[in-house]
């Protein structure tokens, strides 16, 4: 049982981090791990001064970074490849919506009213309803669909946040897919990072307590 709702804008959001860049790194890691003895025998030779490993050898640090990235690539591609265009250029409903009546963009109106033509019959003629927390009428839906001028009134504002939410909420096994991807790599690459943290903190109370 998911504990969240499946979100494409979960996804999204780690998109916009530094994350992308990890996997900008995956071709140099793969020489290392192709170099693997010869880059351990070069790290080595600085072993003596920076202490020992508290978690990881030298290759497996490597490795980790390598495998970090080539999941991070993977779950960016997944992305690109399944996440709903609407969502990757807009970071909210609210922008989406914003821009859509900003540039008086009837086709893109129009193709939001034709997605949402099996919602008419679920919202009823002439009522309202609460769908993704959105109060949406069958009136506006069938407006948006049909007016191409629609797309510059007030009327087109919630069907058209209803869409970005309809859209949000596609495949959501794509979507769990693609942000564990992005996550599980993101910890694969930062546990060497990790254990670096705890060497210095080791190194800093070592030198202190010695100072005592």
């Amino acid at each position: 049982m998911l504990f969240f709702t499946p979100r494409w804008t979960y996804a999204a959001s780690l998109t916009r981090t530094k994350l992308p860049q990890f996997a900008s790194l995956v071709p140099v890691l793969g020489y290392a791990v192709l170099w693997g003895e010869s880059f351990q025998d070069l790290v080595m030779k600085f072993s003596p001064s920076l202490g020992p490993s508290l978690l990881f050898t030298v290759l497996t640090r490597i490795y980790l970074l390598y495998v970090g990235g080539v999941v991070i690539l993977l779950g960016l591609v997944l992305f690109w490849l399944a996440c709903p265009r609407q969502v990757r250029i807009y970071r909210s409903r609210r922008d989406y919506a914003e821009a859509v009546q900003g540039d008086q963009d009837a086709d893109e109106c129009l193709r939001a009213g034709k997605a949402l033509v099996p919602f008419q019959k679920l919202i009823g003629f002439g009522t309202q309803k609460t769908i993704y927390g959105i109060l949406v009428s069958q009136q506006a839906l069938d407006v948006i669909e049909k007016q191409e001028g629609a797309v510059t009134s007030g009327t087109a504002r919630s069907p058209l946040t209803f869409y970005y939410e309809f859209l949000d909420r596609r495949q959501p096994l794509l979507s769990v897919l693609c942000l564990c991807l992005l996550v599980c790599g993101a910890c694969l690459f930062l546990l060497p990072s990790f254990e670096v943290f705890l060497m210095a903190m080791n190194r800093l109370g070592a030198h202190f307590l010695g100072w005592r």
